[in-house]
């Protein structure tokens, strides 16, 4: 397994993540999704299940941020089951940068409705 993804910098736009499962993503941070250096992103209805970041210092199973200038807006996204042998974050570790979780869902979905996809039923928080 490998990390689900490595966002390094988007420059002035905004690149929006929709409806994902990251899932068994396995790095030394951000086993499911690494963002940094000036990156913005937005994680909309996702799932992370099972991510791990294995590095003994940082931490981030599920998401890693970095970097002063990232900035990532998380809606609607469940964290199942991530971990961290660093015992840093087991679903989301900002080493620096700004994250934002929204009570919201991104419309037209609504947080009062859980959304099923295949077999997995996402919580909506």
């Amino acid at each position: 397994a490998r990390r689900g993804m490595y966002v390094d910098g988007t420059g002035s736009d905004t690149l929006i993540l929709r409806a994902l499962t990251f899932d068994k993503g396995y790095a030394d941070w951000g086993g499911g999704v690494y963002i940094g250096w000036g990156a913005k992103v937005d994680l909309e209805l996702l799932v992370f299940s099972n991510n791990r970041a294995t590095g003994s210092d940082w931490g981030g199973g599920a998401i890693y941020v970095s970097s002063s200038e990232t900035t990532v807006n998380v809606y609607g996204t469940s964290f199942n089951g991530n971990t961290a042998d660093s015992g840093n974050g087991n679903d989301i570790y900002r080493d620096s940068g700004t994250i934002t979780i929204h009570n919201t869902c991104p419309s037209p979905y609504s947080s009062n409705t859980p959304i099923v996809q295949g077999k997995t039923r996402m919580r909506i928080v």
